[in-house]
């Protein structure tokens, strides 16, 4: 019940943080940690594998795992928040990363982590797993996700490693075993709707449902941080009339995509980016969401430099916020991007539906199939 009425008045809060610019917002999904930027895989749709070979002095730039801790836990905005999700990169590639997720669950209020994965490295995925899972109490929770676009050689030509799907198996099998054994621990995947799979998307989905894992497909898009020359292969807008129907038809996908491709691939509510989320680099530089993330305009600051409440409550992360009310990327709607703000306007439908008994809610009123 507590938990509940804190969320509900940091809900209220980021109203009217959005609206007037006032009082501090605190992101009530979830915060995005980006690990590392090395990655193992050679994705079609992303070129952060060569982050690195292009700019080597950067890795040295990353914070230890341990520094991040410590930045979140001298946080005062950090004492509410609930999940926090680790992406990468690879995030199993980041030296300590079991040791840094069995202390976020000793911040005040985290009680879910969650961590994308690519699942090639099975020994030590595996490995790193049960070590947490061990450690858990039984009102804490872990996920992890495996990305998985295709069955076989397909997913092995998108990701651009030759076995990658054999891989995969390793670590499903491996971790299938964990989730009978631990009831604190789900095993999800992703699937990148794109133009190499979009015929095939349906052994992506049996094969989800034969190994008991929580899948869901995305839809490809092109954040900043993933550096990708393939501009034109990642634009859903260059998608046929043929394509956008099997996205349609897909399920189970981000909440409001069917809205946003009826709308000509376009966002079907304004983006509460920067109130309602964050997001931190591998370097401690915050930015408003993970769409965004590697974007210099959108640089909130680094906590390096004066910690994660100086640069969430800063003159230049207000400014950041005022210019997101007419954002430009208007075409991103998949889920890191689009949880947090149903959170916000949720709040607003159920709040109207109780008021009218039922009859008139937000989504109905803006035509949305919510």
């Amino acid at each position: 019940m507590r938990k509940n009425i804190t969320l509900a008045f940091d809900i209220a809060k980021n109203w009217a943080t959005y609206i007037l610019g006032f009082p501090r917002p605190t992101p009530v999904g979830y915060v995005i940690i980006s690990t590392t930027y090395a990655c193992n895989a050679k994705c079609k749709m992303c070129n952060l594998h060569e982050f690195y070979h292009n700019h080597p002095d950067l890795f040295k730039r990353e914070m230890e795992l341990a520094s991040v801790y410590e930045a979140l836990r001298k946080s005062s905005v950090m004492r509410t928040v609930r999940h926090i999700d680790l992406t990468g990169g690879e995030p199993f590639l980041k030296k300590g990363l079991k040791q840094f997720i069995s202390k976020l669950y000793e911040l005040p209020s985290v009680d879910l982590v969650s961590i994308n994965t690519n699942g090639f490295l099975s020994d030590k995925i595996i490995g790193d797993v049960e070590w947490i899972l061990t450690s858990l109490k039984k009102d804490q929770r872990f996920s992890l996700s495996i990305s998985i676009d295709g069955i076989g050689y397909l997913h092995d030509s998108i990701r651009g490693v030759p076995g990658a799907f054999d891989k995969i198996e390793q670590t499903v099998a491996g971790l299938s075993d964990m989730q009978a054994r631990y009831p604190q621990f789900k095993l999800r995947s992703n699937a990148v709707i794109q133009p190499a799979n979009i015929d095939a998307l349906e052994p992506i989905k049996a094969y989800w449902e034969k190994n008991n894992m929580a899948g869901a497909f995305s839809v490809i898009q092109t954040p900043f941080y993933t550096h990708s020359s393939a501009q034109k292969y990642n634009d859903i807008r260059e998608f046929s009339e043929d394509q956008l129907s099997i996205v349609k038809s897909a399920t189970p996908k981000s909440r409001g995509m069917n809205d946003s491709l009826s709308r000509g691939c376009t966002r079907p509510l304004h983006c509460f980016a920067g109130v309602a989320s964050m997001c931190m680099d591998p370097f401690g530089t915050l930015y408003p969401c993970n769409f965004l993330t590697g974007c210099e305009r959108y640089q909130m600051g680094t906590v390096l430099d004066s910690g994660i409440d100086s640069v969430w409550t800063s003159p230049q992360s207000q400014a950041i916020r005022k210019s997101l009310r007419t954002c430009p990327h208007i075409h991103c709607w998949n889920g890191c991007e689009v949880d947090q703000t149903l959170i916000q306007f949720d709040a607003v439908d159920r709040m109207m539906r109780m008021l009218t008994c039922g009859l008139v809610g937000y989504y109905r009123l803006k035509g949305l199939r919510m």
